[in-house]
């Protein structure tokens, strides 16, 4: 193993490397991967020697000293380290030279975005007191089946508002939802069967045959006319609307201000937590995520889905209903 063998595969690595991110992903590793390249060769050290970790913390420091944002340095160093990865499992790259190149660390970046997790307590807190924010049992449905999909199912922001109902599907054992995720990638989610029943009434209620599943609703608790789907911004305005509710129904201050902080993307890190709590693995948990790297699972970590339950059944957002009542409360309270 030499260096002549890496960089005479590094155009097919790169390939590898981006095959299943987005276009926009893919564009951005190729760029920093070929300007690492560039910049190991024009660092004299080419015609003698492989890059390894000292070499990668040498670009991280000649990075910073372009006055690259954190953002920057953080992206290249990415590629980096999946490029090497990539190197090893085909064995054109010592498979311990490229933990070590993992294993350079990140610039600290002060206004990044602080990620939150919430308890499994919490969870249930949050999801039943989603059907108390409106008094339209119509608004009710949807915002639970809205939290349902974030929180329960994991999925992303982006991947919520595109459900259609013809995506909901019994397959194998459970009933299940088929996502679109990033990169074009297609995945499976099993869903418990309550769940199922309020996506049901749901559709029911708001007299819907087809197309995406969550919708605009008027001030009155109307479908909105000729309503399409709820877009991006909606979505997450709906749950900051939200969320201010649950925070004031919080028992303890603490809860309520870790409330407000909540994202939708917190709700995907809760869910991936509860699962693992709960006993799933960590490939499962991946799956459910959509995930390339098992990496970016751990990731979203404080602290195969055909089995003989739905993996989000390790979710229990009913608390302690039976799980065959599916029912949301109507405006006064009854069932």
């Amino acid at each position: 193993m030499n260096q002549i063998t890496i960089f005479s595969q590094t155009d097919r690595l790169i390939d590898l490397v981006i095959q299943d991110k987005s276009e926009n992903t893919a564009k951005a590793y190729r760029q920093n991967l070929e300007r690492f390249f560039a910049w190991w060769q024009e660092s004299g050290r080419f015609d003698y020697d492989m890059p390894n970790k000292a070499a990668v913390n040498a670009y991280r420091s000649y990075l910073l000293e372009q006055d690259k944002s954190a953002n920057t340095v953080n992206q290249a160093l990415a590629a980096i380290r999946q490029f090497f990865l990539e190197a090893a499992d085909n064995g054109v790259y010592p498979p311990l030279a490229a933990a070590a190149i993992s294993r350079v660390k990140s610039v600290p970046n002060p206004g990044q975005k602080r990620r939150y997790w919430l308890t499994e307590e919490q969870m249930v807190f949050f999801f039943q007191k989603t059907e108390e924010f409106s008094e339209h049992e119509l608004t009710q449905l949807r915002d639970r089946v809205l939290v349902g999909f974030c929180l329960l199912c994991a999925f992303r922001a982006s991947e919520a508002i595109s459900i259609r109902f013809q995506d909901v599907q019994f397959v194998g054992k459970h009933w299940s939802i088929e996502v679109t995720g990033k990169g074009n990638k297609t995945r499976i989610v099993d869903i418990p069967l309550w769940f199922k029943e309020l996506i049901d009434r749901w559709q029911a209620a708001a007299g819907l045959q087809q197309g995406y599943i969550l919708r605009h609703i008027v001030w009155n608790g109307e479908l909105k006319k000729g309503s399409g789907r709820i877009g991006y911004t909606g979505l997450y305005e709906r749950v900051k609307q939200i969320r201010a509710f649950v925070a004031s129904q919080a028992e303890t201050k603490e809860d309520a201000e870790l409330i407000l902080k909540i994202s939708p993307h917190d709700f995907r890190r809760s869910a991936a937590t509860a699962l693992v709590n709960g006993g799933a693995s960590l490939r499962g948990v991946q799956q459910v995520l959509g995930h390339a790297s098992l990496v970016t699972t751990e990731m979203y970590l404080k602290g195969t889905q055909q089995g003989e339950r739905p993996l989000t059944e390790l979710i229990n957002l009913q608390g302690d209903r039976d799980e065959n009542d599916s029912g949301s409360k109507s405006a006064n309270g009854k069932g």
